[in-house]
């Protein structure tokens, strides 16, 4: 008699493997982790920053330092040119005016005498008065002869300080006088505006 078995024989089935809780903490960290990791690199983050500005701060603050520095000395530099300049300017008027007063004071002591001078080296010629009209000088004198006049005009001429001589006037003495002839000259200084050639005329 031939018997079946209907239950049959159960089957082991594999089991399937747990996982422990501790293995699934150490391969997925918590989210508290990730945040506290990221607030860490924030804090270094804001910390680099912090002492990056606190070093420019300190670049900026020195150059600004030399730069005001700078400032301070190129205005020392202006106020002593300046100061430099006025006083050129002042010494500058002051040599003018001293100037123009010993021009005004030795100028017709000069050109007297260097009439005086002429005269001296010119025989047979004499004065009698020198007037200054404007920019010219009236020399009135008497001669033995008219080459003596013409002797006095070159040597007038030759002392540098006349530009122009011109023989104006010229009169003859009558009767016994010991110099016949009377003579005007008109002399311009060397350096006179306004000189213009004239040509020398004798009235007798």
């Amino acid at each position: 008699m031939i018997r079946i078995n209907l239950m049959g024989t159960a089957v082991k089935r594999p089991r399937q493997a747990k996982l422990a809780p501790e293995a699934f903490a150490a391969s997925a960290p918590p989210a508290t982790m990730i945040g506290l990791g990221l607030i860490v690199l924030a804090i270094v983050a804001l910390i680099g920053t912090y002492f990056y500005v606190q070093h420019q701060t300190a670049v900026l603050a020195a150059q600004l330092t030399a730069a005001q520095q700078e400032s301070a000395r190129l205005q020392a530099v202006r106020r002593e040119f300046q100061e430099n300049t006025q006083r050129r300017a002042e010494l500058t008027r002051r040599i003018n005016v001293i100037d123009q007063l010993k021009n005004s004071q030795s100028g017709p002591m000069s050109l007297l005498e260097a009439v005086r001078r002429s005269v001296d080296q010119t025989p047979g010629v004499w004065l009698i008065s020198i007037t200054q009209k404007g920019g010219e000088l009236n020399v009135q004198g008497s001669a033995l002869s008219l080459a003596a006049v013409a002797n006095l005009m070159t040597a007038m001429k030759k002392s540098g300080y006349f530009q122009q001589v011109a023989l104006s006037e010229s009169t003859q003495a009558t009767g016994k006088s010991p110099n016949p002839f009377a003579f005007t000259l008109t002399a311009v200084p060397e350096g006179a505006p306004g000189a213009a050639a004239r040509p020398a005329g004798a009235r007798s």
